[in-house]
């Protein structure tokens, strides 16, 4: 998949769009993931 992409443009646009979704979700789990900790953290902190 990474190959395709070095090359130019993706195949598709739906390959592209899915692409980016991908990597917005992505994105967005990590962001929850580093406000869970950080929420945990200040917890352990506090208490």
């Amino acid at each position: 998949a990474k190959g395709e992409r070095i090359c130019g443009r993706p195949q598709s646009t739906s390959q592209y769009l899915y692409h980016l979704y991908k990597d917005v979700v992505t994105a967005e789990m990590m962001g929850q993931v580093a406000l869970g900790f950080g929420f945990s953290l200040q917890k352990q902190l506090y208490n």
